[in-house]
């Protein structure tokens, strides 16, 4: 199971959106690694709906409106610099010269995000809390993590 903790306001998320992106991209061979991808988002119940039903999406979308998943798994606050800083202006860059629209945001800028990869043990294989918006773990390093932690069990 890999937890993704990310916004689904579509304004200076961007890089969040696409991080799930890369995860819808790869969902084949994530479902051959066996790996089930529920994406927490701590927007208002409506917006999750708003977000759930996008077409493409590599798995569930759930409301943690409290914020008790992104505390439990230590995704605070983020700095300005770590929000606003070269690192989220470049992968802006990106995502505009790949032709992706931005929009003002009407959420958190500053709520951490994150991945958190758990075995069908329930034992925590990876935990990534994000420096900024565009801090987030590869698909690659994710499935290296699992291909590692397959190898492991008896």
């Amino acid at each position: 199971l890999v937890l993704s903790f990310d916004s689904d306001d579509a304004g200076v998320k961007a890089t969040e959106r696409e991080h799930v992106g890369q995860l819808s991209q790869e969902k084949p061979m994530l479902d051959s690694l066996d790996i089930v991808v529920l994406i927490v988002s701590f927007e208002s119940r409506a917006s999750v709906v708003r977000y759930a039903s996008e077409p493409g999406l590599p798995g569930a979308v759930v409301a943690d409106t409290q914020r008790e998943l992104f505390a439990g798994y230590a995704m605070g606050r983020a700095s300005v610099y770590d929000v606003w800083g070269p690192k989220t202006w470049w992968a802006y860059a990106r995502s505009l010269l790949g032709g992706a629209k931005l929009r003002s945001s009407t959420g958190d800028t500053s709520q951490r995000g994150g991945n958190v990869l758990i075995d069908p043990e329930g034992i925590v294989q990876m935990h990534h809390v994000g420096r900024g918006p565009s801090d987030r773990p590869s698909v690659s390093t994710i499935s290296e993590v699992v291909l590692a932690a397959t190898e492991r069990r008896p």
